[in-house]
């Protein structure tokens, strides 16, 4: 609890915020790594990694040295990937959707303060695309999150937004789509399916209509598009072999 204080503590410069994300990392790691038992000790296992996830969203710090600060925002953003993406918080009733939107959400807005930096950028979208990652491997269980997601691109991809922003979220898609089980969720029968036949395809759509003349941005577009169509070909081809089945 005390170290959570200082992150969340606006009175703490960068260097004593940066140590106490820092210890606080370590002690979720040490308590990831340390064995449990079933049940109740992996739900207050979860319960931990939710309250310094919400810390560190909530964390900020006097301003001192550029250098010292954004080691420290790169500290948050590892501290947040790990929360979200470590083993004992896949369960949805404690560590729910709102928490690991909240840690979502707070390094895609580190990402869009710090454009100066690509080191932290850099960071901050491997953090996004783990947070995908996890989420794939059990979208039944993640399908609320990845769907508020795509909730928030549908909402901000457009003319208004630059096309960085857009690459990005390519990016993410891409994660997302070229994942191991992302053909096993797209073939079931199961609405986890209409995430690569229709949220991904629309999105890819609503990022084509705002950024048709970029060529960067239609460089990463065109491959994902095709890895969908391929998906949804699979989808297709298995629920007809199903048909003919019956």
């Amino acid at each position: 609890r005390p170290l959570l204080q200082i992150v969340r503590g606006a009175e703490f410069a960068g260097p004593s915020t940066y140590v106490a994300l820092e210890a606080a990392h370590a002690v979720v790691v040490a308590l990831c790594e340390a064995p449990t038992g079933p049940g109740a000790a992996n739900l207050s296992l979860a319960s931990v990694l939710v309250k310094v996830s919400s810390a560190v969203c909530d964390c900020v710090f006097e301003e001192t040295n550029a250098q010292v600060d954004e080691a420290t925002v790169m500290q948050m953003i590892t501290v947040l990937g790990f929360c979200t993406t470590a083993p004992a918080g896949a369960d949805v009733a404690a560590f729910p959707e709102n928490a690991r939107l909240q840690a979502f959400s707070k390094v895609l807005a580190l990402w869009g303060h710090y454009r100066h930096s690509p080191a932290l950028r850099a960071c901050a979208q491997a953090a996004l695309q783990r947070m995908l990652d996890f989420a794939c491997a059990d979208l039944g269980a993640q399908a609320a999150f990845v769907d508020a997601v795509f909730s928030r691109m549908a909402v901000e991809v457009g003319p208004s937004q630059p096309a960085e922003r857009a690459l990005l979220y390519l990016r993410c898609l891409q994660r997302l789509m070229t994942h191991p089980a992302a053909r096993q969720w797209s073939v079931a029968e199961s609405p986890q399916a209409s995430f690569f036949q229709d949220a991904v395809p629309l999105a890819l759509l609503r990022i084509g209509e705002h950024f048709s003349t970029s060529i960067s941005v239609l460089s990463l577009l065109l491959p994902i598009v095709n890895r969908a169509c391929w998906l949804c070909v699979d989808h297709w081809a298995v629920a007809a072999g199903g048909e003919d089945e019956g």
